[in-house]
Parts: C-alpha cells; sequence; structure tokens
C-alpha cells in the first residue's frame, strides 16, 4: 500500500462522483461530457496517443490534468467556443500566448509560469480526441504541431549543505536525520519519503531503496553518503519501529510550516540563488538543492548515476536546477559515467569478471591438456626415433 499525503485518490474520487451527478460549474453540457471521456479513458489507460506512455495514470497525474482543461475548456468558453472539440488552431494559439503575455492571469493576479505545462496536457487530450475519432473513421486535424511546450523559467528555493546545518539545531534530532535523508538521497519529499520502510534500509545502513510501487518514476538503490550515522542514532532512538514500518512518520503540512519559519528566521528572509526566498522553503526544495551539492562533489562526472539518484529519466529536470545555478557547461551528455548507485551495472560488471576468470581459468587447463599431449607426442616420437635409429645399425 503507497501512502499518499495529499489524499489525491479521495480527491478525485470525490470530483468524478459530483461532476457525474451535478456537472463541472462554468462547463457546458458538451465539454462536461468530452472531459469525463477523456479522464475515464486517462484513468483506464484506454486510446493514449502514439508515443506516450501506456498504462493507466495514477490519481494525482488524474488530477492534474482535470484542473488544467478545466481551466482551458472554461477560458475558450468565454471565448465563445463551447464544445472544446471544435477548437481552430489560431484559437488555442492565442489562448497560449495570453497566458504567456499575462492578458490572462491567475486568481491571484500573478503570470503564468507553466504554461508549456498547459500544453502539453492539452496535445495530450487533442492526440486523444484523434485516436477516438479515428475508430469512428472521422478525421480530426492536429492543432497542436506548432505550439510551444518549452518551459518558462521558474524559481525556487536553493541551500547548500552549510546552510542546511546552520538550520539543523532548531528542530528535533529526529527531524534533523530526515532532513539529512532527504538532501543526501535527493528523495522526492514527501510522497517518495513517506513510503520508504524500515525493511527498505540496509542492515549496515549502506543503502536505502525506493521501491517501484512507491516511486512516481522507477525504484531504485542508492547509497546513503552523508546520513548514515545520523541514521544509526535515529534507529537506536526509536527501536520499537518494526522492520514493516514507515522510517519517519511526519504531517508534511506541519513540517513545511516549520521549515519556512525557521529559514526566515535563521536567513532574515534573504533571497536564494534559485530565485526565492528562504521564507518558502519546503520539503521538496531538499531534493534539487542535494542534487546540486552532488553535481558539484561525488557525481561530478557521473551525471547518468545522478540521474539515476533521483530518479528522473532525462536531463531535463537536473538541467534546469543546475543551469539556474551557474552549471551550464558542466553538464554534458558526454558525461555519462557509471556511478555509485548503479548496483544493477555493479552487478553485471560482477559477472562479466567472473566469466573472464572462469574462461581464464578454462583456457589455462585446455593449454595444460594441449601440452601434456603435445609432451605426449614428442616423447612417442623421439622414442620411435630411437627405435628406428637402432634397427638402421643392426
Amino acid at each position: 500500500m503507497k501512502v499518499d499525503p495529499y489524499h489525491s485518490d479521495r480527491t478525485y474520487k470525490d470530483w468524478k462522483e459530483e461532476t457525474e451527478s451535478v456537472g463541472i460549474s462554468g462547463l457546458s453540457k458538451t465539454n462536461c461530457k468530452l472531459l469525463l471521456e477523456y479522464i475515464n479513458d486517462m484513468e483506464t489507460g484506454q486510446n493514449i496517443a502514439r508515443g506516450s506512455k501506456k498504462g493507466a495514470r495514477s490519481y494525482t497525474r488524474l488530477n492534474a490534468l482535470r484542473v488544467k482543461l478545466i481551466f482551458l475548456f472554461r477560458t475558450l468558453e468565454e471565448r465563445g467556443i463551447h464544445n472544446s472539440a471544435k477548437t481552430k488552431e489560431k484559437e488555442i494559439n492565442s489562448l497560449f500566448d495570453d497566458m504567456r503575455k499575462g492578458v490572462i492571469k491567475k486568481i491571484n493576479g500573478e503570470t503564468y509560469k507553466s504554461v508549456g505545462d498547459y500544453v502539453k496536457d492539452f496535445k495530450s487530450f487533442w492526440h486523444w480526441l484523434i485516436k477516438v475519432n479515428k475508430k469512428k473513421d472521422i478525421e480530426i486535424q492536429d492543432i497542436t504541431e506548432d505550439l510551444d511546450t518549452s518551459k518558462e523559467e521558474n524559481t525556487f528555493v536553493y541551500f547548500t549543505k552549510d546552510e542546511l546545518e546552520k538550520m539543523l539545531p532548531y528542530f528535533t534530532p529526529d527531524e534533523q536525520t530526515m532532513m539529512l535523508f532527504m538532501f543526501d538521497t535527493i528523495i522526492r519529499s514527501p510522497t517518495e519519503l513517506m513510503n520508504v520502510r524500515i525493511s527498505d534500509v540496509a542492515s549496515d545502513l549502506s543503502e536505502a531503496t525506493i521501491r517501484d510501487e512507491t516511486s512516481k518514476t522507477y525504484g531504485r538503490t542508492i547509497k546513503l553518503l552523508l546520513c548514515k550515522d545520523a541514521l544509526k542514532e535515529y534507529l537506536k532512538r526509536n527501536s520499537d519501529i518494526k522492520s514493516n514500518e514507515y522510517l519517519f512518520q511526519f504531517s508534511a503540512p506541519y513540517f513545511n510550516r516549520k521549515l519556512k519559519k525557521v529559514s526566515d528566521q535563521v536567513f532574515e528572509g534573504r533571497s536564494t540563488k534559485g530565485g526565492k526566498s528562504f521564507a518558502e522553503l519546503s520539503m521538496y526544495d531538499f531534493r534539487h538543492s542535494g542534487a546540486c551539492h552532488w553535481r558539484t562533489g561525488a557525481y561530478r562526472s557521473k551525471i547518468d548515476a545522478l540521474m539515476y539518484r533521483g530518479g528522473w529519466s532525462n536531463l531535463e529536470m537536473l538541467n534546469y536546477y543546475t543551469k539556474k545555478l551557474g552549471m551550464k557547461d558542466s553538464i554534458e551528455k558526454d558525461d555519462l559515467l557509471v556511478g555509485l548507485d548503479k548496483t544493477e551495472l555493479e552487478k553485471e560488471i560482477d559477472r562479466l569478471k567472473r566469466e573472464r576468470d572462469y574462461e581464464r581459468e578454462l583456457n589455462e587447463k585446455k593449454m595444460k591438456v594441449f601440452e601434456e599431449k603435445l609432451n605426449s607426442m614428442e616423447t612417442r616420437f623421439r622414442r620411435n626415433l630411437s627405435q628406428s635409429a637402432q634397427k638402421v645399425k643392426a
């Protein structure tokens, strides 16, 4: 069972039940029906567009999809388009252009900074629309081909290991251990962190496993490099925790509030290199701050290993955070080397070494047999030669 700190499954099911009975405020019946059909297919993994990841979407993903598409559908309706399936290329381009320019703003008056995410979700919807209509022999033009999916430059809280150590004394010993664990492992917090069990940590505290079923991307076994000693003391203090219980039990909202309060006091609201002030620190900021720490340290020439440690499938996010901090030139695809945490590759290397040693031993045995045969042949030849010589003399 995966612990969901945001209760995404309940949120989604409640929304779906309400929508099926009373519809969606601000949307026409046509758009409401269209949205539900799309979301239902994404829930079960049907009619996924070619090139997209197959399979059912998570509740977290479904919630993100519905929220963004409801906003886009409502905005289109405000512009006189009451059936989003009839949207024209010029109309959708105009909508996203207005979001980027600030003509369309958030409820709080701010300009949208992640328009690329809205574009990607609309493209997913439109490609689904193409696919379901193709099954009915209805051709739908792809109006999304020229849409810009690039990410705008967001800001985030960035802190160094030294700055982390300045904050630690203001937290309990158990909280300090959790903070070091987050920074060390660059685990997704709170979602992946909340699901780590005692049994996921090696008995010698050298490694921790993030299981496939609890990860956003893929499971991984990573080495503990900074928090091992703190974790040892933590487990002594909490010796009653059973192996099948969670390593850390906490309230994400409470801990995020405490992080903001402490960091604001310690650093007096200063801005960080990531663009945001320390006063906006959250658990998730340990992930990219830790990634930047490792990028300039143990993983300087091991980008592949750092991607594995963080559970990234491509360089996009790692590049984003580190470029923001002036590390652009040092991150190259040519830099891909086997790293600290490639446990599977390490096992493969060990297997190849064993095979090499076996082949060497086998070849040595073959050579010994060959030499024995050669010596035997030489002995027989000399004996025969000697016997022939004696016959000639006789």
